[in-house]
């Protein structure tokens, strides 16, 4: 058994390393995340840049959205108005073309 080495509980753990090699671990493990850390910085850039354009871009279909419901908020307006005229109109015509039937075969 090396005098790294310990046993506790059947177990076989591995004691610090001595102090030159522990200051190489540590700067070594430091080191690494750092890099990790730098990474993650870039992805979190990247990912918020692409969700600045998705929103840029969705803005603009929302805008679009927008505007076409207010286009059928006018067209349903417009229909409801429209209806009631439409009959008015057919009924006027309809009694146009009664009189001017009864004109013809009663030679007023």
């Amino acid at each position: 058994m090396g005098d790294r080495d310990q046993i506790s509980g059947g177990e076989k753990a591995i004691a610090p390393p001595a102090s030159s090699e522990f200051e190489k671990y540590v700067l070594d493990q430091l080191q690494r995340g750092e890099r990790r850390m730098n990474e993650m910085q870039a992805e979190m850039n990247e990912n918020t840049k692409l969700t600045k354009q998705t929103h840029s871009d969705t803005a603009a279909i929302v805008t679009a959205f927008q505007a076409a419901s207010g286009a059928f908020k006018v067209l349903e307006f417009v229909g409801k108005v429209a209806k009631p005229l439409l009959w008015i109109l057919g009924g006027m015509f309809a009694l146009g073309y009664l009189w001017s039937e009864f004109r013809i075969r009663f030679h007023i």
